[in-house]
């Protein structure tokens, strides 16, 4: 397969730069919109089971027992009086349950807002999706296991550190206040291009710290110290990825696939009305004696029109899997020219991966309910390649995957190292044996036979490199596009995530 030289990617760049607004500016606006969550599993009407009533209650103790002289040091995940170090960060008695029980029980989540809800300590059991959220992005781990209380010195650092933030804070109130107009801006994704998709510069994304849903945890010289001993003597601060748990990395992956995936077995049951593409009707020069040519044309009119529906379908996808890339562990520390070649070149892949759950034996469904036929399908492609594309999907549904398993899968699927152009395979292919790890642990703990859950995994495998050819073969394809781009109006967007040549009146847009 070719691939994108260095301009191309260039145009690719704003693309990974997007980041998420700061996590003070997140918790104020969900806020003010009386966001909520709630947990998969059934709660009390007063949204607080009695264990976390318990360690509130506990906490409160714990601050009321303490020197008033003293100075006080935060929990870093509500703000109420810490209790000592629990799992790795200074926290109270209540998120250090929290925190235990998640782990223990296994528990998934599920916000039903934004992902974004303020975690305080009056509202800290209202969405536990966001409050394990905010126990990872500050450094919890079930690795770390220094227990006690907060030494003087780290309450004078704390202190300070406070003092900043809070002026810190008030400052981007006000700068997100002045930019309120501009954030809510919402913008059709088929008229995007790919430099569209960034509204913040690289000098403010790096100066922003990294969180579970973003590639990696910052890992501070305090929560270094924190680390089981088999794990301190390996971590550096060039290597931070490592203080991942297994269950750190599916717990990053599901929370990003539930996010950005609109092929989800939830989402799926909602399609109540599914209705077919129609083609447009020719009305044919029955006089005409050229009958062959006659014929030609009215395919080659189909052909566009297909893959103008298509394309229109496809496109919203390309954000939403930038997005999921962003937060798969270690992306992130890839050079920008690896990311940029992964997703451009692994899009379609990930993409197909998530459509196989609606695709039967005689259609491919797209998540507003329209579909695609198997005939359709062939005048766009051709009969062999939808037969090997259908057995692909129908192998991928045999291996009954859940949304978690999906979405560990597409990740391994987006670290493919053998890209054409990649120049850090190493730092790939680490980053991938975790995610191959997590799904091998994924597997096993969702399947009461476990010699059936390790089977799947040379499947999987199977069904990688079959995808992979698909993606070649769909990247010849696209070649017949190319040479007839003048008859097509695709989207911008998916127009250059496969290098397809664009109109003048498009690209003076941009």
């Amino acid at each position: 397969m070719e691939y994108p030289n260095l301009d191309d990617l260039n145009r690719f760049n704003l693309m990974i730069n997007i980041t998420l607004h700061d996590s003070n500016e997140s918790e104020k606006n969900s806020l003010e919109s009386n966001s909520s969550g709630t947990h998969l599993l059934p709660t009390s009407d007063s949204n607080k089971d009695k264990a976390s009533e318990l360690e509130d209650a506990q906490s409160l103790v714990v601050a009321s027992d303490t020197n008033s002289n003293k100075s006080v040091v935060p929990c870093k995940v509500c703000g109420d009086k810490a209790s000592g170090y629990h799992y790795g960060v200074t926290s109270c008695e209540g998120c250090k349950g929290f925190f235990r029980r998640s782990i223990q029980k296994q528990i998934e989540y599920r916000c039903l807002r934004d992902g974004k809800c303020l975690v305080i300590r009056l509202n800290r059991n209202r969405c536990q999706y966001c409050r394990f959220k905010k126990c990872l992005a500050v450094g919890m781990s079930r690795d770390s296991v220094r227990y006690g209380r907060v030494p003087k010195r780290t309450r004078e650092v704390s202190n300070s550190s406070n003092t900043i933030s809070a002026t810190s804070s008030r400052i981007n109130n006000i700068n997100s206040a002045s930019n309120s107009s501009i954030s809510t801006t919402v913008t059709d994704p088929n008229t995007k291009t790919l430099d569209d998709l960034s509204s913040v510069d690289s000098t403010y994304a790096s100066s922003q710290p990294s969180t579970p849903q973003m590639c990696s945890i910052a890992t501070s010289p305090e929560n270094m110290m924190v680390l089981s001993p088999s794990t301190t003597n390996n971590v550096t601060e060039n290597d931070q990825n490592d203080v991942f748990t297994v269950y750190d990395v599916i717990s990053c992956v599901s929370q990003a696939h539930h996010s950005y995936c609109t092929y989800t077995d939830e989402l799926i049951e909602k399609l109540s009305t599914r209705c077919p593409i129609k083609m447009p009707i020719h009305e044919s020069n029955k006089k005409d004696k050229n009958v062959a040519t006659s014929l030609t044309e009215v395919l080659e009119e189909q052909k566009i029109w297909l893959w103008q529906q298509y394309a229109q379908h496809m496109t919203p996808d390309v954000q939403k899997i930038v997005e999921f890339a962003k937060r798969v562990p270690g992306f992130c520390d890839f050079t920008q020219d690896d990311q940029l070649i992964l997703i451009k070149l692994g899009f379609f892949e990930l993409w197909l991966s998530y459509i196989a759950k609606t695709t039967t034996d005689s259609s491919l469904t797209f998540d507003d309910g329209t579909f695609l036929t198997r005939k359709q399908m062939e005048i766009m492609y051709d009969v062999d390649y939808i037969n090997d594309l259908i057995n692909f999907t129908n192998g991928l549904n045999c291996c009954s995957l859940s949304d978690t398993e999906i979405g560990l899968y597409t990740a391994l699927v987006l670290l493919s190292s053998d890209r054409p152009g990649i120049t850090d395979q190493k730092s790939i292919i680490h980053a991938r044996e975790r995610i191959a790890e997590a799904l091998r642990v994924q597997l096993i703990r969702s399947r009461s036979n476990s010699t059936t859950a390790v089977q799947i995994l040379p499947a999987l495998d199977a069904k990688i490199q079959e995808l992979k050819s698909l993606g070649h073969r769909h990247s010849k394809h696209l070649d017949w596009l190319r040479t007839n781009w003048t008859l097509a109006r695709l989207p911008p967007l998916f127009a250059e995530i496969f290098d397809i040549p664009k109109p003048d009146d498009e690209l003076l847009q941009q």
